[in-house]
């Protein structure tokens, strides 16, 4: 018997009632009831359903199948026994015409059961009856097409072995699709036909049934559930028409014909399509056709329209001569690929004799991009073209001409260094000579000349001549040291001595080539440079001396390098030693002391082993001399309020990279400044009626306080032995207030903000607030005494703020002195204090600044403003309106947005406020809204424009700043197109949408170790949808709404397409702060540990769009899902053919011989292949001592830790190999299974597998002497392996 799942035959029950004859509903009712409780079986049920079957009435026969084929779809899969399978098929083939019978052999071809015989049975069907199945609704025509999907993936070799009877009928029943979901599925199985199958009978009716879609011109529908674009269709229709080197004869002559074309789009579709037949075809068919297609290509690059289609053109010829270069290890001239490269180049010589004319300047171009595509095209490129460029340049005296020749030369050399720089281990053993070695000193001495004995108004000709002696430089053991040195004494003297006549180009590029040698010679630059520049700063300088400033530049840059920077500082410092003894003007001693700091600004301190050193040299002794020269002992130059800031914030990075126990020591000189006791210098803090001078050092303190962090605690003592912060933040107070100097007065207010954000809040936030109150009280000074405390009381409000303690009290506090009517509007403007992001109450200095607060402090004071102004006085409505613009310029615009309901009516009255500073932030907020939400301010529009409009024509009562902003905004505002569209949620969520929110999955994560348990359980391929929020931001509770109804048409699978995670952003901040989230709602999409987008904002539309971007549309729809294209496995390609004698009038019978390919680029591995696979990683992982399996190359890491890794390589002088991943996707998956491990860069040391970055640096902690066995070079010096000395791949190694 045959159980039937009790759910399902509610489903059956379900088709039954639709059935349109009243007998037949019973009829089958009875047999549902009578098949739950086993009664009868399904044989029984199908001979039952027999009147039906065979009623005349289409809807009835169709119903009765459509039942039928449910209840087939049901059953498990080992239920039916084949006997069962070989009836239903047969009977559901018989019935092919009537609704319903499709779906029923998709379900019985998927079984186990279905053998050679029921596939050739259905297929056979389907041909039988295509014209008429052909003309269904495309919903019926769509099940035919991915049931022969179905067929083509599950039984191949059933279909395969009908040979021309299967080729003929699969194009009849694909014929004429227009659909683009029909047009996808036909695609798929076609190019398995054309890959895999012997079509040498059928080519040309294969080529037509695809290529009569060529050009796609495809529009998806904007709601397209699919996602479907016009390159999917594109890419799969390419893959057809690229699949068979057989389709050549009718593929290049029509494709280069569409190759006229006056539309640009058909043009890069063709020349895209071109691109994949060279990549593709065999290597004779290439050969044949090269000629031609240089004939066409050509035209798109010589006679440019458009950019991107003469890119693409390059393309292809290197595509061309890729493919004709595949396995050649010979310069011969005999070649197919000598043969290409002949008449292009011999074309190329022919353009270059006018160097000006506008069809010579893309020959670089094409040059380049054909010498890039292996070593040996390189070669006859070079071979074929040097010699005559070379010629060309000595008989011309013109610059002009001279130039453009040089940029040929110099797009050769780029090729060069492009080919240098492709991973060793992806290229084939080929040892080639350097084609540039015998012009190697005739382009050194050419290069100079142009640079240095040309006028040096000529700046884009020593530009090129320039950057060519750098790609010199670059070209692996081409040029010897001494040349180098050469070179870069002529960069030391364009930097130094040249007065730049008509622009700063040549300088600066000459700067840009010293910190490329750096890289790559650095001890040249610690031999020549160094000394060069140093002998350039003087002793001493005057006011109108400025020349330093250049060089001191030109060092700074040059810092890369550790070994460099260590020198420079030491050298510096000696130099401001010397320059402090002088009476000359404080700028000089100011630059020295900003180029230490950008220098030690690029090194990680806490780590370098000078640390202690510039502790003692900068900390201690600058800053000691510093406090001596403001009591008017020592060096004056020390005493300037910029020498005092530049000093205090290198003390600052330095102190900050000190172990707990040296910043503790540290802190107890914040105020004492290193200074001894008996000097004349006193600490600030508690001693009255200090000159200027002496008060400026609150700078130093301040910076002091900042970089010790929280060890000032050390420093919380006061003189007469009662210890605690309370009474220093009373001292501090006062000094505050009675200071007239507001550059002393600023920082004093730091320290204050310090002192309260980043002590107990038990030990100080109950007095913090009442200073805030009052802080006249607290400094004990009397009413009269102090004009105001306004600083004072937002600065304490801050620090509070910031780690949001008391945060309603402390803003509703603030909010009432708007009241005020003699100081409400100076206390108005206070309120810009709040939001301000500070470089001194910073996170690095141990400030506590929670994720949120802006977005918090933000919202209370939106609402409150909002309220506090419909009630106040007239006279008082101005404070609230500025206190309003004073925090707008420092609130994110995705938190603005979350307040535009309360927000938008004061803003615009805040237009006719006379103040500029406040009408100018209005404009930028209004301006920002009317942008992002253009609904909410479309009903004001017309009065939102008739002020900017007199705003910005008003310049007597509006200052640039104003008109500046209006001038910005007001196109924007008057159109734009957000403005008509629609939020994707419109209306109240619909009882069966709150059925759909029971239904939904969201994991909501509490922990930490919950959120790592749940990412790293998801597959590689699940999308994670991460949601931020927060109980007390209220668009969070729309954001909760829209990710329920997301999450709900997603389907609970194995494995997961989407996993959605809901995260309080503050509880768990630390997660938090690793996404950058700085305001809720916050969406953050990822895939296998890869952020793929982030969306910030409750905004329905985006949220979806973003979702469905990286998820795709959800499965609970009940829509037809896609399948994906079908897999194809390509026979193994041989080694390179010499030319068969065929013309291209005869290809037409052309097939593909012994040594030709006959299909297109691998797509799918067989198990044999995976073999070949796992053997070939074995041997890259050997292919040098140490091999680096990395995202992108050395010179251009694509992403941070393969480029983490590569300077911990070059630092240690480590010679290794490396392979991108990103070239080779085979490479990319199968290394995560053959060193079980999921994530790049990965590092491999005499063939074991190390690990990842972590991994790399944990065992450098424990062993420094890791790579000791793999260093071939000091330290600083290391990089790729040589090419004649790393270990070779084998010959099967791929091409990137």
């Amino acid at each position: 018997m045959i159980e039937v799942a009790p759910n399902l035959l509610q489903e059956a029950r379900h088709t039954v009632r639709h059935t349109y004859k009243p007998p037949a509903w019973e009829v089958k009712a009875n047999k549902v009831a009578e098949l739950e409780s086993k009664e009868i079986s399904l044989v029984e049920v199908v001979q039952s359903l027999g009147e039906y079957i065979n009623d005349k009435d289409y809807s009835v026969r169709s119903n009765a199948v459509t039942y039928l084929s449910h209840v087939i779809g049901a059953l498990p899969d080992t239920t039916l026994s084949r006997q069962q399978v070989q009836v239903l098929c047969q009977f559901l083939c018989d019935r092919i015409e009537d609704g319903g019978a499709v779906g029923g052999l998709r379900k019985l071809q998927s079984l186990g059961r279905f053998n050679k015989e029921m596939t050739v049975m259905t297929f056979r069907a389907l041909v039988e009856h295509f014209q008429d199945l052909m003309i269904r609704p495309h919903s019926q025509r769509l099940q035919i097409l991915e049931l022969l999907n179905d067929l083509m993936l599950k039984h191949r070799a059933a279909l395969r072995s009908l040979g021309d009877e299967a080729i003929v009928g699969i194009t009849d029943l694909v014929s004429g699709e227009k659909d683009p979901r029909s047009l996808m599925i036909v695609f798929s199985v076609l190019h398995v036909i054309m890959v895999e199958w012997d079509i040498a009978n059928q080519v040309e009716p294969l080529f037509d049934s695809v290529f009569c879609y060529f050009p796609i011109t495809f529009r998806p529908p904007p709601d397209d559930p699919f996602h479907i674009t016009a390159q999917d269709l594109k890419t799969r229709l390419r893959n057809c028409i690229s699949a068979s080197s057989l389709f050549a004869p009718f593929a290049f002559p029509q494709l280069l014909e569409k190759l006229d074309s006056t539309s640009p789009n058909v043009k890069k579709d063709v020349l895209q399509t071109l691109t994949a037949c060279a990549s593709s075809y065999s290597v004779g068919v290439i050969s044949n056709y090269s000629p031609t297609l240089w004939d066409s290509l050509k035209y798109e690059i010589l006679n440019v329209q458009e950019e991107d289609l003469a890119e693409d053109a390059l393309v292809a010829l290197q595509a061309i001569a890729t493919r004709l270069g595949k396995g050649i290890t010979s310069t011969s001239q005999t070649t197919q690929l000598a043969r290409y490269i002949r008449p292009i180049a011999k074309e190329c010589n022919e353009q270059l004799q006018q160097p000006q004319h506008k069809q010579a300047k893309p020959v670089g171009q094409i040059l380049s991009s054909l010498a890039t595509s292996s070593s040996i095209a390189q070669y006859l490129i070079v071979q074929a073209v040097v010699p005559p460029l070379l010629t060309l340049y000595q008989d011309t005296d013109k610059i002009a001409d001279q130039r453009a020749l040089l940029e040929v030369l110099l797009q050769l050399y780029n090729a060069a260094v492009a080919l240098h720089d492709t991973p060793a281990a992806s290229l084939p053993s080929i040892d080639v000579e350097n084609p540039f070695a015998p012009f190697k000193d005739r382009f050194f001495e050419l290069f100079s000349q142009a640079l240095m004995s040309t006028p040096s108004e000529e700046v884009s000709f020593r530009v090129v001549a320039l950057k060519g002696l750098l790609r010199l430089c670059h070209i692996h053991n081409y040029l010897q040291n001494s040349e180098i040195g050469l070179f870069v004494q002529y960069l030391d003297e364009i930097v130094l001595t040249e007065d730049p006549a008509g622009g700063d180009a040549v300088r600066t590029e000459a700067i840009l080539a010293l910190v490329e040698i750096s890289k790559l010679k650095p001890h040249l630059i610690m031999e020549i440079t160094f000394p060069t520049f140093m002998t350039k700063l003087p002793d001493q300088t005057t006011e109108q001396q400025t020349d330093y400033l250049i060089t001191l530049e030109g060092l700074a840059r040059l810092s890369v390098e550790r070994s460099i920077s260590d020198t420079l500082v030491r050298r510096l410092l000696n130099k401001l030693d010397t320059v402090l003894q002088t009476d000359g003007p404080a700028s000089y001693a100011q630059a020295l002391l900003s180029t230490i700091d950008y220098v030690l600004g690029r090194r990680e301190l806490s780590t370098d082993p000078n640390l202690n050193n510039y502790h003692e040299k900068i900390v201690v002794s600058l800053v000691s001399r510093a406090a001596m020269a403001s009591a008017g002992s020592g060096l004056p130059m020390l005493a300037e309020v910029l020498s005092l800031e530049i000093l205090g914030r290198l003390a600052a990075k330095i102190i900050g990279a000190l172990d707990e126990h040296k910043r503790r020591s540290t802190a107890l000189e914040t105020y004492t400044l290193f200074t001894e006791e008996g000097t004349p210098f006193f600490p600030i803090p508690y001693t009255h009626n200090l000159p200027e001078k002496q008060r400026l050092t609150m700078i130093l303190s301040t910076w002091i306080l900042g970089g010790v962090g929280k060890a000032a605690a050390t420093l919380y003592t006061v003189p007469d032995g009662e210890a605690g912060v309370v009474k220093l933040l009373h001292e501090l107070t006062r000094l505050a207030i009675v200071e007239d100097n507001t550059t002393i007065r600023l920082y004093i207010l730091r320290q204050i903000a310090l002192l309260i954000n980043r002590a107990s809040p038990s030990d100080v936030d109950p007095e913090a607030f009442r200073v805030m109150q009052d802080p006249l009280k607290a400094a004990q000074l009397e009413p009269g005494s102090a004009t105001d405390a306004t600083p004072v009381i937002f600065w304490v409000a801050k620090a509070l703020l910031l780690r949001l303690s008391r945060a309603e009290d402390v803003l509703e506090h603030l909010l009432g002195l708007l009241r005020d009517e003699t100081h409400g509007s100076t206390r108005a403007r206070g309120f810009r204090i709040l939001l301000t992001s500070d470089e001194i109450i910073s996170k690095k200095h141990g400030a506590v600044i929670r994720l949120l607060f802006k977005q918090r402090v933000f919202s209370i004071c939106a609402s409150r403003i909002a309220a506090g102004f419909k009630l106040a006085k007239a006279a008082l409505k101005f404070n609230y309106l500025v206190a309003l613009s004073g925090m707008l310029n420092d609130v994110p615009t995705n938190v603005m947005m979350t307040e535009i309901g309360t927000l938008l009516p004061l803003l615009l009255q805040s237009l006719d406020l006379p103040d500029q500073e406040v009408k100018a932030a209005t404009i930028e907020s209004l301006v920002t809204i009317s942008q992002e939400s253009p609904a909410a301010v479309e009903s004001h529009m017309s009065m939102l424009i008739k002020r900017l409009l007199l705003s910005a024509a008003d310049p007597k009562n509006n200052r640039a700043n104003v008109r500046s902003a209006t001038i910005r905004g007001i196109l924007p505002a008057l159109d734009d197109p957000k403005r008509h569209k629609d939020p994707a949620i419109r209306h109240p969520l619909s009882v069966a949408q709150e059925t759909i929110l029971i239904m939904s999955a969201i994991a909501d994560i509490t922990s930490a170790s919950a959120f790592e348990s749940h990412i790293s359980s998801l597959e590689p391929t699940t999308t994670a949808v991460i949601s931020f929020h927060t109980p007390w931001a209220a668009p969070c509770a729309q954001m909760s709404l829209i990710l329920k109804t997301l999450a709900s048409s997603y389907p609970l699978q194995h494995p997961l397409t989407v996993s959605f995670l809901s995260l309080d952003a503050e509880a768990l901040s630390d997660i938090s702060e690793s996404y950058d989230v700085t305001a809720v709602p916050f969406l953050v999409i990822q895939r296998d540990g890869k952020v793929l987008e982030k969306v910030s904002g409750s905004d329905a539309g985006r949220v979806r769009d973003a979702v469905e971007k990286h998820a795709g549309k959800g499965g609970n729809t009940g829509s037809v899902g896609l399948p994906p294209a079908l897999e194809v496995e390509k026979p193994q390609e041989r080694g390179p053919t010499q030319p068969n004698g065929a013309g291209t009038g005869n290809l037409s019978k052309y097939a593909p011989g012994g040594d030709d390919p006959a299909t297109a680029p691998e797509m799918s591995s067989t198990q044999g292949q995976k073999e070949e696979v796992e053997t070939r990683l074995q041997e890259l992982v050997k292919a040098a001592p140490v091999m680096l399996f990395m995202k992108g190359t050395p010179s251009a890491p694509q992403c941070g830790f393969s480029r983490t890794i590569v300077g911990i390589l070059r630092e240690k002088g480590v010679r290794y190999g490396f392979f991108n991943i990103l070239a080779d996707d085979g490479v990319r998956s199968g290394m995560k299974t053959f060193s079980d491990w999921p994530t790049f860069p990965q590092l491999y040391a005499g063939g074991e597998f190390v690990g990842g970055l972590d991994i790399v640096k944990e065992e450098l902690e424990s062993n420094p002497d890791f790579f000791a066995p793999y260093v071939a070079a000091p330290k600083g010096l290391g990089g790729m392996a040589a090419p004649e000395t790393q270990a070779q791949p084998a010959t099967t190694f791929a091409q990137t």
